[in-house]
Formats: C-alpha cells, sequence, structure tokens
C-alpha cells in the first residue's frame, strides 16, 4: 500500500494561548480545545448539533485539532477510542443532545469496558430551554453515569480546572470515559481567569518488601506461566517481559488486547489467554502465574478455574475477587517487571522450551476445521502472508476466533478488538481511527457480514477523511456465532440468517473500491490489488461459515 500522509493541520490560530495566560480572555469552548491540544489529543470525532457544539468545533480547529465528521456518533465514538488505546492520550467526540447523545452510549460502553480513555463532549439546552420544552431533553448525566468515571459541567466558572480533571481522570487507571456537558448558552461566555492547578503526580514507589515477596514466589515456581493483559499495551517494553520469560523459561499467554507484547513467533509464546478450556492443557501444569496488566474484564465470564498462585502486576491496586492474587504489586509494570527480574537469581523452572510452542501448534491445528471451501483461517492466513505485521482491528462474530488464533502480531498495540463490551460494529470504525492515527501504516479490519452493516456508512468517512483501510468481510450471510449456539440447542436458524448481500457494491457506492473472492486465488489476488490501491478497500471473502461450530466447540469443549 502507497504511504499516505496526514493532511497538515491549520496553524493554530491562538496557538499562544494553549499554555493558558491567566489574563487571557478566551470562551469557555476555547478552554476545552486548548487543554485538548495541551493534552496531546490531534484528531477530534464529531457528528455535531446546534449549539455549544458549534463553537467548539471552531475552537478546535483554531488550536490545531483536526475534526473528523463521522456518519454517527457510535462511529465516532469507536475511532475516538482505538485512537486514544493507539496514542496513550485522550479520544475525543463531540455529539449533539438528546438523540445525539444516546447514539453515542454503545461506544461509551465500550470505552468503559475496554479501559479506553475517551472524553465525550455533549451539547445541552440552557436552563431557561429546560424549562419550555420537553424536546430532546434527555437527563444525560443520569444516562452515561453507569458507564463513565467522571462528569463535568462545563461553564465559565472553574472550566480550567474541570477540563483539566476529566482529561487526567480518563488516562487514570483503570481509563475509561469521561462526559463534558456544554449549555448551549455558555459555550461562547468569557471563561474565569485561570488558577494553577493543586494536581501534583507523585512517582510510584514500588514497596521492596512486595518486591522481594513476589521474586521469591516466582523464583520458587517449578512451573510459572506469564499472563499478559491489555494494561501492558503501552507500558511495557516487550524486551524486558521476554527477559524475564527466557530467564525463567516460561510459556507467555497473552489476551486478545494484549497480542503482540510477547512476540507471538517466540519459541515462548503459548498462545491465546481468555479462560477458555482450549487453553487447560498448559494453564494446568502451571504452579504460578505472573499477571501482567491483565484485567478479568478481558476473560469469560466463567469461574477461573486454577489453583495456582497468582501474582499480579497492574497499574492500578484496584481489588480483584474473580483472579484472587496472593500478591498484587500496583505501579508502573515495566519498572516491577524488571524489579522482579532483577532479583531472581535462580529459578527452579522445569519447562521444556519446546512445550509452549507444542501446545500452540497443537491448538491451531485442532482449529483447522475445514469443508473443501474457502474457510474463515484458511483466508486469515493468506492475509496475513500478503500483508505481514499490519495494524489489525477485529469485529464481534464467529470469525473472531480464527483472526485471533491465526494471525500472528509481533509488536505491541497493533491488534484491536472490541473485548470487554465484545461489540458488533467495532471493526470498520475503529479501522478509520487507527488508519488517521497512523497514516503510514497497513491498517486492516476483519468483519463478518452482520457487524460490517452495522457501520458501513463510515466507508464514506474513510473516503473523505484518506483512511486507506482494507475492510476484509467474512461474509456467510448469517449471525453465525448465534446460529452456533442455536444448532447445539436444536433450535430453529431461520431468524438469523440474511440473504446473501455483495458487498463489494455496497463499497462502490460509498466512495471507496470493492472486490469480491470466492477462492484463494480470488482472495490473493484482490490483496495485492487492495493493498496497492491510495484509499479505503473492501475485499467481500464469500465462506459458507461451516467450520464455525467446530472451531467454536474445540475452543470451548475441547475433548
Amino acid at each position: 500500500m502507497a504511504a499516505r500522509s496526514r493532511p497538515a493541520a491549520a496553524p493554530p490560530a491562538r496557538i499562544a494561548d494553549i499554555g493558558r495566560d491567566p489574563a487571557a480572555q478566551i470562551t469557555v469552548a476555547e478552554v476545552i480545545a486548548a487543554a485538548a491540544a495541551r493534552a496531546g489529543v490531534e484528531l477530534a470525532f464529531t457528528f455535531p448539533g446546534g449549539g455549544s457544539n458549534l463553537a467548539l468545533l471552531d475552537a478546535l480547529e483554531q488550536y490545531g485539532v483536526r475534526t473528523v465528521l463521522v456518519r454517527s456518533e457510535v462511529g465516532g465514538g469507536l475511532m475516538a477510542s482505538t485512537v486514544a488505546d493507539i496514542s496513550g492520550r485522550p479520544g475525543l467526540l463531540v455529539v449533539g443532545l438528546g438523540p445525539g447523545a444516546a447514539s453515542a452510549i454503545n461506544a461509551v460502553a465500550h470505552a468503559w469496558l475496554d479501559r479506553s480513555p475517551l472524553v465525550v463532549v455533549a451539547d445541552r439546552y440552557s436552563q431557561a430551554d429546560e424549562v419550555t420544552t420537553g424536546h430532546q431533553v434527555l437527563d444525560q448525566r443520569a444516562l452515561y453515569e453507569p458507564v463513565t468515571k467522571a462528569y463535568v459541567d462545563g461553564g465559565p466558572d472553574d472550566i480550567d480546572e474541570a477540563i483539566e480533571g476529566a482529561l487526567r481522570i480518563a488516562l487514570e487507571p483503570p481509563r475509561g470515559p469521561v462526559l463534558v456537558e456544554v449549555r448551549r448558552d455558555r459555550a461562547r461566555l468569557p471563561a474565569a481567569p485561570a488558577r494553577a492547578s493543586a494536581h501534583v503526580d507523585s512517582p510510584r514507589v514500588h514497596d521492596p518488601e512486595l518486591l522481594d515477596r513476589a521474586a521469591r514466589l516466582v523464583a520458587a515456581a517449578r512451573r510459572p506461566v506469564i499472563l499478559v493483559g491489555e494494561e501492558a499495551r503501552r507500558q511495557l517494553d516487550p524486551a524486558v517481559l521476554v527477559a524475564l520469560a527466557e530467564r525463567l523459561r516460561a510459556p507467555v499467554m497473552t489476551s486478545y488486547k494484549a497480542k503482540g507484547v510477547f512476540p507471538e513467533s517466540h519459541r515462548l509464546a503459548g498462545g491465546i489467554l481468555t479462560g477458555a478450556e482450549i487453553e487447560r492443557p498448559l494453564l494446568s501444569e502451571s504452579d504460578l502465574f505472573l499477571g501482567v496488566g491483565l484485567d478479568p474484564v478481558e476473560l469469560l465470564a466463567r469461574p477461573w478455574p486454577y489453583e495456582a498462585s497468582i501474582v499480579a502486576l497492574r497499574l492500578s491496586g484496584v481489588p480483584d475477587p474473580y483472579l484472587r492474587p496472593t500478591l498484587t504489586l500496583a505501579g508502573d509494570l515495566e519498572s516491577s517487571l524488571a524489579a522482579i527480574d532483577c532479583r531472581v537469581r535462580t529459578n527452579a523452572s522445569e519447562w521444556n522450551e519446546g512445550e509452549a510452542a507444542a501446545h500452540v501448534t497443537a491448538m491451531r491445528d485442532s482449529l483447522r476445521a475445514a469443508d473443501g471451501a474457502l474457510s474463515a483461517w484458511r483466508a486469515v492466513e493468506i492475509v496475513q502472508e500478503i500483508a505481514g505485521d499490519a495494524v489489525v482491528t477485529v469485529d464481534a462474530g464467529a470469525h473472531m476466533f480464527a483472526v485471533t488464533w491465526f494471525w500472528r502480531s509481533e509488536r505491541p498495540n497493533r491488534f484491536h478488538i472490541s473485548n470487554g463490551l465484545a461489540t458488533m460494529g467495532f471493526g470498520v470504525p475503529a479501522a478509520i481511527g487507527a488508519a488517521l492515527n497512523r497514516p503510514d501504516e497497513r491498517v486492516i479490519a476483519f468483519t463478518g457480514d452482520g457487524g460490517f452493516t452495522i457501520n458501513a456508512a463510515e466507508l464514506e468517512t474513510a473516503v473523505r477523511a484518506g483512511a486507506g483501510v482494507v475492510v476484509v468481510v467474512l461474509n456467510d450471510a448469517s449471525l453465525s456465532l448465534i446460529r452456533v449456539k442455536q444448532d447445539a440447542l436444536g433450535l430453529n436458524r431461520s431468524n438469523v440468517d440474511f440473504v446473501q448481500s455483495n458487498f463489494a457494491t455496497v463499497a462502490d457506492g460509498l466512495g471507496a473500491m470493492g472486490l469480491r473472492a470466492v477462492d484463494e486465488d480470488e482472495l490473493r489476488d484482490a490483496l495485492h490489488a487492495a493493498l496497492a490501491a491510495a484509499g479505503p478497500v473492501v475485499v467481500d471473502v464469500v465462506i459458507t461459515g461451516s467450520e464455525y461450530a467446530q472451531i467454536h466447540d474445540r475452543i470451548r469443549n475441547p475433548s
């Protein structure tokens, strides 16, 4: 794929104010925009209404934050969340009041359960208007309260402190979304003079006694296994993790979102961690688990079945009643891991270095179900053969199992999935956000026909914004995962099957390139054309989906 450069943002007209001179007279909207720019926000995704949105959009452009008009609030929220996950800076979504704020809820729920630092700025009627009308009036604060970390009422008094606090809270572990409301009669009001912030970040100091205890447990383990989760994506140099794993000869398993934190081609890579039965042959042999940034929200909703002790390294000391760690070290993951590594002078590990690789090979081989037609797992292998170590987004659905097991990631933070919420419709907007944040990277979205149609309109956003995504639709004309569950219960499956659609034609209609493949040769040809194209491409891969039931059964209930 040809490299694409991000369009240059216009120089901020008020760049001198980004430091927020207390004497500078700027508006509420400008204070919010300046704070976002100071926090490193480069992209704001918008589906604006009227009122305060309009002043904020103008202010964002003044301060050098590129605004991207999206086709839906939920699509924009998923884009913003993915940008936040990649960049480590807050994602920004601007929505209207009433239906605009309500439409964004699914994306906010994703940010809540998938730990994305998303800031949503919503319009709101003035107090006078709310008294005189019920039109589009919702208690937006109450609507968002269960899925947000904090709420900010954006008025002219103390707006500096409030918006700085919102951005900071979104980033504090566990990361998550924050709602900021700006009444439409306030956005253009002069903001009160800035006040010096009383917030001071204090360095995290590790307790030497806890580190010594953790190191003794690790050193004494005969069969340690390292379990890596989503917190490690941005917080850990993979070399530190590799060094400890090699010292212990310990298999390393990663959650979906942590794929690539430990290179999947490494001889100690032990495959995917979800809590599924397919993992039992390796996990049941362990006498100690070293959790590195592993959040229980990443695992299946079933009891953790293993009795081995758990030493948990987390960014914060949040309670974990699911895994019930023997010992938890809260703080910077890299320094915690390095300190343990330094203290493990000798170890009792009995692992043979070939055992992890043998486990992964056996598991992948068991999932290679086929009926002679082009299968999802084979399509994934072909995409990687041609695209290499691309940035990948994965939608929810039966195809997810094929992608997570057969796509190999070698670098961190390049595999993006809605895991905590597991919402369909994630793949396409997430890929657009990733492509806009990494304009010189190949970004591939894997989705099913169900997930693709939910946010297919965002292809037009990709065309207009210059996001060169390649969307691979694994199209079997069904809600396949639900079909698998129906079939297992002997129920009628007619309620989850669709008419076979041509998504290449849909792509053409939205200004993208559309290609179709029904066998391996056609898929290879389509991928070469897609990766050479300058703009977004949809590759509609027609499959039967007949292997999904076997793959699902072998992952969740292997014999």
